[in-house]
């Protein structure tokens, strides 16, 4: 497994690895086993969230960020400062609907820690 750096940018649900730009998502959102992902938060009609999700379905690929929460709002929606990266994973059966944003890790490409 390659190791790489990840470039993140504040207010950003993006981040930059290799020059490719992917969607982060919270490692606190994942399974005890590490095998699925379900954030219960939906911002359905945003279009940050839109275009969030269609990267995700897209690309088949998100880094794993470690985070403090900082808030915990209405509809699940918390208010996270980003501590780091554990790395880069593809996905698959993504959805995203009311119930918040599902998705199934298929393996890890490349390693983010100690950066």
């Amino acid at each position: 497994m390659r190791r790489s750096k990840a470039k993140g940018y504040p207010g950003s649900w993006f981040a930059d690895v290799d020059d490719e730009r992917l969607p982060c998502v919270h490692d606190c959102y994942r399974t005890k086993d590490g095998r699925d992902y379900f954030d219960r938060y939906s911002g359905l009609g945003l279009k940050k969230w839109e275009n969030f999700v269609e990267a995700i379905r897209s690309g088949r690929c998100v880094i794993v960020t470690v985070d403090k929460i900082l808030s915990e709002g209405p509809n699940f929606q918390k208010s996270f400062k980003r501590k780091g990266y554990v790395g880069v994973f593809e996905v698959a059966d993504v959805e995203a609907d009311s119930e918040g944003l599902r998705f199934r890790f298929v393996q890890q490409l490349a390693d983010l820690t100690d950066q």
